[in-house]
């Protein structure tokens, strides 16, 4: 009869058990001198040995505790797999760092992180073995529950310990992180749930990163930073939901980049932090399913498009009536209505349109009255007395 390694074996996997290499697995926590649970050793065998990797075990099993970051080598048509164990990282820095990768798959369960690194960083930094090239890209990264180093009490229903940490971490700094799809179930409990990183020179795109579930983090999604060169963040599809819970002054989403397109919903988010647009963001979509705490767009007019399947109406801002003979624009990613509340002592109104056009209009005002701004036109009026308005976003 076949033993577990064997069986593996015959499969093309090297294998780590939760009691490994004692219970029959090739390694696990009894592997001697490990700071890793095994399972950095079972890499270096399974890349000598031309193997694919299987990590065994389940959430009742108890975690495989490590004290050292795990690092995947640069790999080329190579698998991790494994069942829905529990990863407990107990040191400092990232948990977990895969290197170039192309053509991979890699499944890993629930990593939980002490330190205040990412749990979870996605950095090419060495050449793959076959095209030689250090890149991250036409792979597969799929990942259960990623916990960072906050913590939420079960008694008390609430987070006792601020958010610490990344979640999963894009680092293109020394390569491109391209093609790829990006899955977890969930990430919480961290400073920013999902990162981008590209430094000076490096590139994500055309990824579609997907999160089931983004939740108790201070951030949810830092797409970069504001001085990333244009382009650096481009074509990407992302797609989650974020839920702050009680974490204070919460961020939902900062879109930077160009063409990007995201699909979000937002809950409990500091006063307009649902999504906010950074100065450089150009041409990203944002299909917001919902945003009840409002969007800041320092992108300027008509840069970025923001739409759902309902209206954000009165959350979008009203910006302060412009002095007389000049013109309000509207910076919302989104065509707006300005209604009229009082309707003040105009003689004109002047409507522009995003190109510049404008047309004058000499007439007064009355009550209930509505214009629409389509994103980057602008209304204005010649008085002796201000009207006063209120604008409402449009779907």
């Amino acid at each position: 009869m076949l033993t577990s390694s064997e069986a593996a074996h015959r499969l093309g996997y090297v294998l780590v058990t939760p009691g490994g290499p004692h219970d029959g697995g090739d390694f696990g926590p009894y592997t001697p001198g490990t700071h890793t649970a095994g399972i950095q050793e079972a890499l270096e065998r399974a890349c000598a040995q031309h193997r694919n990797l299987f990590i065994a075990g389940d959430q009742s099993a108890g975690p495989y505790r490590t004290e050292a970051t795990i690092h995947v080598p640069p790999r080329q048509g190579f698998r991790i797999d494994g069942g829905p164990y529990v990863l407990s990282f107990e040191g400092s820095g990232d948990a977990l760092c895969i290197d170039s990768c192309m053509d991979c798959w890699y499944r890993f369960g629930l990593i939980t992180s002490r330190g205040d690194g990412a749990v979870v960083r996605l950095a090419p930094r060495t050449p793959v073995p076959i095209d030689g090239m250090t890149v991250l890209t036409d792979s597969v990264f799929e990942f259960s529950s990623l916990v960072g180093g906050g913590r939420f009490d079960l008694n008390l229903k609430r987070v006792v310990q601020a958010p610490r940490g990344t979640g999963i971490l894009l680092d293109a700094t020394q390569g491109a992180i391209v093609y790829n799809r990006i899955f977890a179930v969930a990430v919480l409990l961290c400073e920013t749930g999902v990162g981008f990183d590209t430094g000076a020179s490096g590139a994500v795109s055309n990824n579609w990163i997907h999160v089931l579930h983004n939740h108790q983090n201070a951030v949810g999604l830092r797409m970069g930073t504001e001085d990333a060169r244009p382009g650096a963040v481009a074509l990407n599809r992302l797609d989650m939901s974020l839920n702050a819970e009680d974490v204070p002054d919460a961020v939902g989403a900062v879109v930077a980049g160009r063409a990007n397109v995201l699909t979000l919903d937002s809950v409990r988010m500091a006063a307009n932090r649902d999504v906010v647009f950074t100065p450089g963001a150009r041409g990203n979509v944002v299909h917001a399913l919902s945003a009840p705490s409002g969007v800041t767009d320092l992108a300027g007019p008509a840069a970025n498009r923001l739409a759902g399947p309902t209206a954000m109406g009165f959350a979008c801002q009203t910006p302060d009536v412009p002095t007389s003979g000049a013109s309000a624009v509207n910076r919302w990613p989104g065509p707006v209505e300005a209604i009229i509340l009082d309707a003040g002592d105009v003689r004109a109104w002047t409507i522009v349109d995003p190109a510049g056009h404008a047309q004058r209009v000499q007439a007064g005002l009355r009550p209930g009255e509505r214009f629409l701004l389509e994103p980057g036109a602008g209304l204005g009026f010649e008085f002796s007395a201000p009207p006063t308005w209120r604008w409402r976003a449009l779907p």
